[in-house]
Order: C-alpha cells, then structure tokens, then sequence
C-alpha cells in the first residue's frame, strides 16, 4: 500500500498550512511560521510501535511523579518516556488522551505550545506574536510573546551573541513579569512561560527583586 503524502511547515512540521495570494514568503502554518516552500513527507505512524495501554500507563505514571492531574504535553515532553506527539497522532488530540487516562483536560491555554489570544507577559492581543524557544529542538520549549516583550527579555547580556544568552534573559522575564503584577508563586511563573528545568534561577531572581 502506498503512503500519502502531506505538506507541512519546515520548522514545526504542522501540516496545517495555508497559502497567501498576496504576501511573500508565501505560505504560513498555524504556529505563525512564515516560508516558501511547504515541505512533503509521510504520515506520521500513529501506532508508533507503542500500545494504547503502554501510552495511558505513561501519561498517569508521569501525573503521579509530577503530582499534577493531568501533566502537561509539554512536560510529557521533557520528562516522559514518549513524547506529546505520539499522544495526538494515537488519541486525536492531547485532551483525548488525558481523558483516556481519567484526568479532566485542562484548558487549552494551559499548554504554552498552544498559541493564545495575547501575549504570555504583558497580556496585550497580538496578531504578530512569535514563539520564543528557550530550548530548541525535538524537546523545544518556549512560549509566544508580542515583539515588544520578546526585545525586552533581550535586553543588555540577554542578546543572542552572549554564550549565557539564557540565564539573563529568564532573569529579564521573571523581573519584568514581577513588574507588571504577575505571581511570585515558582510554579505558576514556571508553567506561564514554560521554562525549563532552572527553579534554581527562578527562585534566585524572586529573592533578589526589589533589591
């Protein structure tokens, strides 16, 4: 049997694209991403060589080790044996998957790789909002901001020419979040800009505010 083929984003790999009559590059995917050209690939194998019960054992094994019902696609990501994807292409969506597993579905907001209605810092809608990747990669993390946040966690030794790039520009989140009324709860901060693992950091720059 012959395989179909589908196009997708080159940088997400969504196949849920469309093409722009009047703008160039031509296309764009769901994520905001911008290109010329779609890439063409395969279906992904939705069975993965994993069974459904494999899949729900996981998901409610990482709920307990995380103590949070349900975990997030993300955090199925960084820390699960299998990773968000295999999830939607077995289940339809996350959400069907965590229901399969006995947790209610949260929001889907909740999910930092889910695009919102405005920005994730200062909360402003916009249509021009970018994922801003702490971590690139299969296990990308990052969250979207408007282009004014995203310049401004940039700011000083935050810019990309900085080897410690990272480290500066969490710091400048965390502050500027503080700044503008947001929680001090570590979770909360963590799970709004979908950080990875540096709570060290985080709680540093908590202490240090207002200094």
């Amino acid at each position: 049997m012959e395989s179909s083929m589908l196009q997708s984003c080159p940088e997400c790999d969504t196949s849920n694209i469309y093409e722009r009559q009047t703008k160039v590059p031509t296309y764009r995917c769901k994520n905001g991403h911008t290109f010329e050209e779609p890439e063409t690939r395969e279906h992904y194998n939705v069975s993965g060589g994993y069974t459904e019960k494999e899949l729900v054992k996981e998901l409610q094994r990482l709920a307990d080790e995380l103590e949070r019902y349900p975990p997030t696609k993300t955090e199925m990501d960084e820390y699960g044996e299998y990773y968000g994807r295999t999830y939607q292409l077995r289940f339809g969506s996350w959400s069907e998957a965590v229901k399969t597993a006995g947790f209610t579905p949260r929001d889907p907001i909740d999910d930092p790789k889910d695009r919102p209605d405005g920005c994730r810092l200062c909360n402003t809608a916009d249509t021009g909002l970018d994922f801003h990747h702490w971590r690139y990669g299969d296990n990308e993390l990052g969250c979207y901001l408007c282009r004014e946040c995203h310049d401004q966690i940039h700011e000083g030794k935050g810019g990309r020419h900085n080897t410690d790039w990272l480290k500066h520009c969490v710091t400048n989140t965390v502050e500027l979040h503080l700044e503008s009324g947001g929680s001090s709860d570590l979770a909360t901060i963590k799970e709004q800009y979908n950080f990875p693992d540096i709570d060290v950091l985080i709680k540093q720059t908590l202490e240090n505010y207002g200094e």
